[in-house]
């Protein structure tokens, strides 16, 4: 079983004037279970489209992408993927705590793992309580924090 199989994925984009824009054109892949594999290429070349697209945060002008023999539109086939966004959204209106907690709540964890996992990395691991993680600390660091979190989530 491969471990993501792609076939014929496209993605179409409005671009200006109403003309489109071929971001990702019938791209066939296949990545075995266990291999290496990374994405060179100029910018504009559909690296990240087709990341995007694998993760269901984009949505396929047509062909389809899966996981581990799972539809990738599928929540469940994301399950043991772990993934950070080149332009990670975070909201000043959530602690720490439940940042982590919505996110988890995005991937479906359970939520005893969750929790648990949570308290290991922000209380334990990064040596700092979560609420000193969101009261004073340099966003450098938060976000170094949450890498970090995000790296020890997906093992």
């Amino acid at each position: 079983m491969n471990a993501i199989e792609i076939t014929g994925l496209c993605k179409q984009f409005k671009g200006k004037k109403l003309t489109r824009v071929d971001a990702l054109k019938n791209l066939d892949l296949q990545i075995e279970a266990g291999e290496v594999f990374g994405f060179l290429g100029p910018n504009g070349a559909g690296k990240s489209t087709t990341i995007k697209l694998v993760m269901g945060l984009l949505k396929p002008t047509s062909g389809k992408a899966s996981i581990m023999g799972m539809d990738s539109t599928l929540t469940d086939s994301r399950r043991q993927v772990g993934f950070l966004p080149e332009n990670p959204a975070f909201y000043d209106y959530l602690s720490a705590e439940e940042y982590v907690a919505f996110v988890g709540s995005q991937f479906r964890m359970d939520a005893a793992l969750l929790k648990r996992r949570s308290d290991e990395v922000l209380k334990g691991r990064c040596g700092a309580t979560a609420k000193a993680w969101y009261s004073g600390w340099a966003w450098p660091r938060r976000l170094f924090t949450i890498r970090k979190y995000i790296s020890w989530m997906s093992r």
